[in-house]
């Protein structure tokens, strides 16, 4: 132990115990490392074990007109104003422990323009112009930095990935059919391989093998996806073929889907409405960056859309800058990987994840993204671990393609969790897009949400922008929320503002809710967005 304590942003050995949310992939060059900050980004901070800790961040400002403002323990605590776009050191002071005996505080930093400062004519209007490349904490008293020790030992273990593929008792308790805001939720895996990819081989089954065992679970429906680099044109056709084939011998319907691969770009899972669509992979020049899809969709007149997954797995990392947002409306926020939703979430193995690559690091940038999940079974079965829940008016291939792609779905961990979540009456994966001449008829914002599950509910969370600012306890099987939030009181029913400064009502937010179950099991809505842009007309 020491006074002070120091470690590296962009080495992830150094820096995955600390970031939370809202960076970047680990960049490096000419010796520096760093990660980009989103708009809003959150940092865990060492303190000192007795009195105040002085923290000094090393950034680098691309955009001058820029303001960071920090936040900690519902207070604010400074803003830094940049002198320059060379790489500066900016310190602020954390208050002092106290009896908390908490060695890390979780700091928020939140990005605007200055207000009578004009955007740079070179910069196009992306708040991600921000860069940390090393994070150092004083103590002012000469008392110890008391870093957990399991912040200070290698975090990214290069080692086989654990699956997480707990069981599932009670998938019978709640089947299909219940109504949720006039639709019917059905339940499918849409991430299942077989035999026709390589990897896994030779558990992984036939697909016909895989569509029995879908049916014999109760799937209303589910998507294989092969990866279409491990066919040829002939193995293609056969493949489409199949999928038709064996969606009428067991009465199920199947998604027409395969998985793109890249090294440089991530895994994507690619749904179509056509039966039989053109062939595609990473290798064909046409379709080899994630920002092709749409126009190759376009040029072969296809419905079709796109869904990253397992980003932040360091054995098959992603890149969220690739992430293509008119052709990826969905991510993947739970499959037989782990969960994606945050560095350090539950159902996942930390030592085997990166930051800046999670599903909340995403939702920081600005992409509108719903949320799936399914099992992507290697060496397994279909229905091995996620499942994803669609809101459609019938159980046919349009309804249940249209749900997926307007967002109005959501992930669970392989439970058949009966989930709803609406703000002002719109559903989940909606966007509400409010100006200052429009943001008073947004409130109160009335928030519902509802939970039953299979088995006991430990607590029903509602999220804003990667904090979690409301818990329901829950008595039995089920959990609800029920706020009206007014608008000057968007923080905790309390009305004590939070680390976001989300009493501010010019200020762009996602809400999702997350359900824990006591048996481990979780269930994710896809999140509703109200975006402030400004209006100048």
């Amino acid at each position: 132990m020491s006074n002070s304590f120091a470690f590296r942003v962009g080495v992830p050995a150094e820096d995955a115990s600390f970031l939370l949310s809202g960076f970047s992939v680990a960049q490096h060059k000419a010796g520096e490392s760093w990660r980009n900050c989103s708009r809003v980004f959150r940092i865990n901070v060492p303190r000192a074990t007795t009195g105040k800790t002085r923290i000094t961040f090393r950034m680098r400002f691309i955009d001058p007109s820029l303001r960071l403002d920090l936040f900690a323990l519902g207070q604010r605590l400074a803003a830094i104003a940049p002198a320059g776009t060379n790489w500066q050191d900016h310190s602020f002071t954390l208050p002092a422990a106290g009896g908390s005996g908490e060695r890390l505080l979780t700091v928020t930093g939140k990005l605007d323009r200055e207000p009578f400062w004009p955007p740079s004519p070179k910069i196009a209007p992306d708040p991600s112009c921000v860069d940390l490349s090393r994070v150092t904490a004083e103590s002012a008293d000469g008392s110890e930095i008391a870093v957990p020790e399991d912040c200070t030992r290698e975090r990214i273990a290069q080692a086989p990935i654990k699956l997480a593929n707990f069981p599932t008792a009670g998938d019978e308790a709640d089947g299909p059919g219940s109504r949720a805001a006039g639709k019917t939720i059905f339940f499918g895996d849409i991430h299942v391989h077989t035999n026709y990819s390589v990897c896994g081989r030779p558990n992984n089954g036939t697909l016909e093998e895989n569509v029995a065992a879908a049916k014999q679970l109760g799937h209303d429906f589910l998507a294989i996806t092969d990866h279409s680099e491990h066919m040829d044109l002939e193995r293609w056709r056969r493949y489409f073929d199949e999928i038709q084939k064996f969606a009428g011998k067991y009465d199920i319907l199947i998604l027409p889907a395969v998985e793109w691969t890249s090294r440089a770009h991530g895994h994507r899972n690619v749904y179509f409405l056509q039966p039989r669509p053109p062939y595609i992979d990473y290798f064909m020049f046409e379709t080899d960056h994630p920002g092709k899809l749409a126009g190759f969709f376009r040029k072969h007149k296809l419905d079709a859309f796109a869904v990253p997954h397992h980003f932040p797995y360091v054995n098959q990392p992603g890149n969220i800058g690739s992430i293509a947002p008119e052709a990826e409306p969905l991510i993947e926020i739970y499959s037989g990987w782990g969960s994606s939703e945050h560095h350090g979430a539950r159902l996942q193995d930390s030592d085997l994840t990166m930051p800046g690559c999670t599903v909340q690091d995403a939702l920081a940038r600005g992409l509108k993204l719903g949320f799936v999940g399914g099992s992507d079974g290697h060496n397994s079965m279909a229905g091995s671990a996620g499942m994803t829940a669609v809101l459609a008016e019938t159980l046919c291939l349009e309804h249940v393609f249209a749900a997926l792609r307007n967002r109005l779905c959501y992930a669970t961990s392989g439970g058949r969790v009966l989930l709803d979540f609406h703000v002002n009456g719109y559903p989940m994966g909606s966007i509400l897009t409010v100006n200052q001449y429009a943001i008073d008829k947004l409130f109160p914002l009335e928030i519902t949400a509802s939970a039953r599950c299979p088995g006991p509910v430990d607590r029903l969370e509602l999220i804003c922008n990667g904090e979690v600012i409301h818990t329901a306890a829950a008595p039995a099987n089920e959990a609800a929320i029920r706020l009206s939030v007014s608008a000057d009181k968007l923080a905790s029913p309390g009305g004590s503002t939070n680390a976001l400064n989300q009493h501010l009502t010019n200020f762009s937010r996602y809400y999702y809710v997350r359900v824990l179950q006591d048996d481990g099991g979780m269930a994710w809505s896809s999140p509703i967005w109200i975006d402030f842009v400004p209006g100048w007309d």
